[in-house]
């Protein structure tokens, strides 16, 4: 049978028999997972019928979290606060999986005797991050007497408990068992309270004296190293860092973080030109002097290394912050004339550099026009680039004017339309638009206005609008 004629069959009997046949939810059996949530939150409730927890529980793990859910809902008609609370401390145990989809304001009236008693039970379900923490705290707040093994069967569970409640077992067996479930959690991204990690962390016999750590141990502590502090990252060495380079390389350091790394690997000179792009994200820590004194080959492989880190907002016509490294990186390579050979290696530092750098090399960048066209120059430079192209070549923009690539948004308005007006055929008009709808920067507003301007003038224009594109159409009065 199909699921959808499974569904829909199960949802038949449901609502047909079930009022009056105490067996039938016995009867579907692993049927029940076909069930929808809504025919689930339907069914009368059933006191203490220990035949249909044990047929629901043995058929949850085939259901979707929404009819888990939902039974949890059905279960809570005959769950009373009163009843949960006053129940024997093998409750969950005795009930099963389905306790654990119970709602929360139901959920939390469990005790902590009974979370303790029925842990592996809670633990091998869903459970809502607001459970999970609801565990960790009542049961970590409420004993000060948990034992290694406990600790072992919370798990991860132990890291959304109070950090002050787990500092309490430091000098105990168990503090061991809590530091390595917070360097796991850390290890898979969980967010901690920065005090939690220092005080806990620290304290590791492993962590204290950072230059005993083996590079590959090094390795698979990197997510945790930028929790550690400035302290720890200068106990390290620099053969322990180079071992470990690929491993720090995607790490998310602070600057400064990054700084006492890059300096470490500099200090004996041991930082090669290719490294500068094995850096990754710890490129951030070469110091603008630095990075002011490497040679052209360096600097090419620095603004590689500088690239997948720059803001996702790379845009160049958003106006992101450059970071300090990036402009200087860019500003430093702009002044080599052989930068207009290296665009493709530029090209994701154009937005960071300067009007100035580029404007020395505009007669340059004409002589390479059918490279110079592809780069995404920012309006500024684009209008900088045609100014040089006009002087050098005037008839080319008027015999070629689409050749301009993504320059074309550094033309004035008298050209622009020169251009419409050369061709006043839909066809052409429309070439051109989508001509500047392609272009990589924002048209600055005045350019917009001529568009528009010479596009009234056209009887068709009403038939232009889908042509216009958004920045263009929102601008017509």
């Amino acid at each position: 049978l199909s699921d959808e004629y499974r569904s829909v069959m199960v949802s038949v009997l449901l609502k047909t028999y079930q009022a009056t046949d105490d067996k039938l939810l016995l009867e579907l059996g692993s049927l029940l997972a076909a069930a929808s949530p809504a025919d689930i939150k339907a069914l009368p409730s059933k006191q203490n019928n220990i035949n249909v927890l044990e047929t629901i529980n043995r058929n949850l793990d085939r259901m979707s979290l929404a009819q888990r859910e939902a039974f949890g809902l059905w279960y809570n008609k005959v769950m009373s606060p009163s009843g949960i609370t006053g129940g024997h401390q093998s409750l969950i145990r005795d009930t099963g999986n389905l306790i654990a989809y119970l709602p929360f304001h139901s959920f939390q009236h469990l005790s902590a005797a009974q979370l303790l008693d029925g842990l592996d039970v809670l633990q091998r379900n869903i459970l809502s991050s607001v459970k999970q923490e609801f565990i960790a705290n009542r049961l970590i707040g409420s004993y000060r007497n948990l034992t290694a093994k406990d600790f072992i069967r919370l798990g991860n569970l132990s890291c959304l408990a109070d950090p002050v409640d787990l500092l309490a077992y430091n000098n105990t067996e168990a503090f061991q068992v809590i530091q390595e479930s917070i360097m796991n959690c850390m290890l898979k991204g969980l967010s901690l309270p920065s005090q939690l990690v220092s005080d806990l962390l620290l304290n590791n016999p492993e962590l204290r004296i950072p230059s005993s750590l083996s590079a590959n141990r090094l390795k698979e502590l990197a997510p945790l190293l930028p929790s550690l502090g400035v302290t720890f990252l200068k106990g390290l060495t620099v053969s322990q860092l180079l071992s470990a380079l690929p491993g720090l390389s995607t790490i998310p350091f602070t600057p400064i973080q990054a700084s006492i790394i890059v300096d470490k690997l500099l200090q004996t000179n041991t930082l090669r030109t290719g490294q500068l792009q094995e850096l990754g994200t710890l490129i951030v820590g070469v110091k603008t002097e630095t990075l002011l004194n490497l040679t052209s080959d360096k600097l090419l492989s620095a603004a590689k290394a500088l690239t997948p880190h720059l803001s996702v907002r790379s845009l160049p016509y958003i106006d992101a912050h450059c970071p300090l490294e990036a402009s200087t990186i860019a500003t430093r390579l702009w002044g080599f004339q052989e930068v207009v050979n290296w665009l493709d290696d530029v090209k994701p530092l154009l937005r960071c550099t300067p009007l100035l750098s580029v404007l020395r090399r505009t007669r340059l960048l004409v002589e390479k026009l059918s490279n110079t066209s592809t780069k995404p120059w920012n309006t500024q430079q684009a209008q900088a680039i045609v100014k040089e192209l006009v002087n050098a070549d005037p008839k080319l923009i008027k015999q070629d004017f689409l050749s301009l690539g993504s320059l074309g948004q550094g033309v004035g308005c008298r050209v622009l339309q020169e251009q419409f007006g050369a061709d006043t055929s839909p066809l052409s008009v429309r070439k051109i638009l989508a001509f500047l709808r392609q272009q990589p920067g924002i048209l600055h507003t005045s350019l917009k206005t001529c568009v528009l301007d010479k596009l009234h003038q056209f009887k068709f224009f009403p038939d232009l609008l889908q042509d216009l594109g958004a920045e263009i159409a929102l601008s017509i009065p």
